[in-house]
């Protein structure tokens, strides 16, 4: 009996250490969702869900996207200005892609770069490194 208890509180314990494990590896991550193109009177909005799952605060986060159109060319320059984001705080951002584009013409998007990251001993090269890209817009969306 008392090995039996022995055995269940290693048990506990090593479920609770790889339960740690595992949730460290969804933090320290900045998550950026390419989340849906709208259709709208300006032409088409992309939308893009950011979540700052790193401990510290970023003062300021600026991503470089470019859309590609139907035909594989990169024919727009966007640059995202997230602004400020506190820790474990996710913003949902829309972004005009310009008059007279359509939905149906964004092919893929791709994060060419970080240009601007501040805060929590973070530059721009240290986010770069920190993102994970997802996207659930039905168009790819990667680096």
């Amino acid at each position: 009996m008392r090995c039996m208890g022995c055995r269940f509180a290693a048990f506990v314990a090593s479920f609770a250490f790889w339960a740690t494990v595992a949730n460290a590896a969804e933090t320290g991550k900045i998550e950026v969702e390419f989340n849906s193109l709208q259709p709208s009177d300006a032409g088409c909005r992309a939308v893009f869900v950011v979540h700052n799952g790193l401990t510290d605060a970023l003062d300021k986060l600026i991503l470089r996207v470019v859309a590609f159109d139907a035909q594989s060319h990169a024919n727009l320059f966007l640059s995202l200005d997230v602004g400020a984001l506190p820790a474990n705080k996710t913003r949902v951002l829309r972004f005009d892609l310009g008059k007279g584009v359509a939905c149906t013409d964004v092919s893929r998007l791709v994060l060419d770069d970080v240009t601007d990251c501040a805060g929590g001993g973070m530059n721009a090269s240290k986010c770069l490194a920190s993102i994970n890209l997802t996207t659930r817009a039905g168009a790819p969306f990667d680096f």
